[in-house]
């Protein structure tokens, strides 16, 4: 799990939709060095479904009119320790519509082996994760995850690829 590049995106989604990766808050919309905004029809996104890590499925339409930080996670690799600062910035601005939306990847050199229950109990008791975590996801390949193949079309990295690396 990284916290740069796509695979932090955060997403106002009120209308109109607008994004910008790794961002502040600053006024209306969200602003960050070298990134530009993406507006995305808000039907796209809010008909995508996501699992639950306790199995139960939603759409994204849950989160309407709140403000998404969507990371790509893992728990055995060098980036695990964000789960501590992810959880910090949820519980700071949570009350502001703030929501950070994890999903484990197993993806990048297996470091997600877990099955969902050992994801929970892992985040629970290690870093005290209170923020919405999700059944694994492939961001990658022919198995990408309808959320995470939206965020990739409408923000391709560097010689337009939509790899997350």
């Amino acid at each position: 799990g990284h916290v740069t590049g796509v695979q932090t995106c955060a997403l106002p989604i009120s209308s109109p939709m607008a994004f910008r990766v790794d961002a502040a808050r600053s006024g209306s919309t969200w602003k960050a060095p070298r990134t530009r905004t993406i507006f995305l029809r808000p039907r796209m996104i809010y008909d995508i479904s996501v699992t639950a890590i306790d199995g139960t499925t939603r759409t994204m339409d849950t989160y309407r009119g709140t403000v998404l930080l969507v990371v790509n996670v893992a728990s055995q690799c060098g980036y695990t320790p964000q789960y501590a600062e992810l959880e910090a910035l949820y519980r700071k601005y949570q009350d502001r519509g703030f929501v950070v939306l994890g999903f484990p990847c197993n993806q990048f050199g297996g470091q997600e082996p877990g099955s969902e229950a050992d994801i929970a109990a892992f985040c629970r008791t290690t870093y005290d994760v209170t923020f919405p975590l999700f059944a694994k996801v492939d961001v990658n390949g022919p198995g990408t995850h309808p959320l995470f193949a939206l965020l990739k079309s409408a923000r391709p990295g560097a010689l337009g690829t939509e790899a997350i690396k």
